[in-house]
């Protein structure tokens, strides 16, 4: 068994990510009207930043994607957050072999029960709680396949019915296959 735990362990690896080709449906806008948080943060492999999407009723779904240059398998997805309140709750994994062509669902997930932590109330983020530390959750998918672009569709978050914070925020979308 420890034979086979081991060999499996190093039979997947994180798939790296390449900036010019991720994209979202909307990231969060600040006072002064720049974009703040972008999706390129939820893969630039550093837990301290995070992509935000805009905020606001009714902004779901919402969607971040990743292109690869040639046809990747991924086994695992996991997702890192420090904001429960708006980590997703119904959400899917969507991937696509072919450029425009439609998204197959590859992992559904309703209910999410999302993370948990102590939290506290963030210093630069009025009224949002935030962990102290990022937390990961893993999902596996049951069927990989080889896609070019994976996305994520998000149909609600955790806290929903509050219009200020209707918003999805992550740390970092890490994706798992088999190593080249």
């Amino acid at each position: 068994d420890a034979a086979i735990e081991l060999l499996t362990s190093r039979s997947e690896c994180e798939i790296q990510a390449s900036g010019d080709r991720v994209r979202a449906s909307s990231t969060f806008v600040g006072g002064d009207g720049l974009q703040r948080h972008t999706p390129l943060h939820a893969f630039d492999k550093d837990r301290t930043t995070f992509f935000h999407s805009a905020c606001g009723l009714p902004m779901a779904p919402w969607w971040i994607s990743l292109n690869f240059e040639s046809l990747t398998a991924i086994s695992t997805i996991r997702l890192t957050s420090d904001a429960p309140a708006d980590y997703p709750e119904n959400w899917e994994l969507q991937g696509r072999a072919e450029a425009n062509a439609p998204f197959a669902s590859l992992l559904r997930v309703q209910n999410d029960p999302g993370i948990s932590c102590a939290m506290t109330l963030g210093s630069t983020r009025r009224k949002q709680f935030t962990c102290d530390q990022p937390q990961t959750r893993s999902y596996e998918l049951q069927r990989p396949g080889d896609y070019l672009e994976y996305r994520i569709l998000v149909h609600s978050v955790s806290n929903a019915r509050r219009q200020d914070r209707n918003c999805l925020r992550i740390s970092e979308v890490t994706f798992v296959g088999p190593c080249a």
